[in-house]
């Protein structure tokens, strides 16, 4: 989510507040999406369903790998559209 956040900042600074949006969608999903009869596919879409539940069972690394590579990317897209903006000095 910060990712996301920090990406938009960057592309489209006044859409950060659509980042509030997809918290709350991504949280209704978590909670209610089986309630929902929501397809798996789109329960998966959200980050909160692949962090390692508690006790840490096996096979936690890859999923939360994948989440640290994202938001890099997305970070990283954050600093290219960053250097593109003109701010005013």
């Amino acid at each position: 989510m910060t990712g996301l956040v920090v990406a938009l900042f960057g592309w489209a600074p006044r859409a950060t507040t659509a980042a509030w949006a997809v918290l709350v969608l991504l949280m209704a999903l978590g909670e209610f999406g089986v309630l929902w009869n929501a397809p798996d596919w789109v329960i998966d879409l959200s980050p909160f369903q692949h962090t390692p539940h508690l006790p840490v069972s096996s096979g936690w690394t890859l999923p939360l790998a994948g989440l640290v590579a994202v938001a890099a990317l997305l970070i990283a897209g954050d600093f290219s559209g960053w250097r593109t903006r003109d701010v005013p000095a």
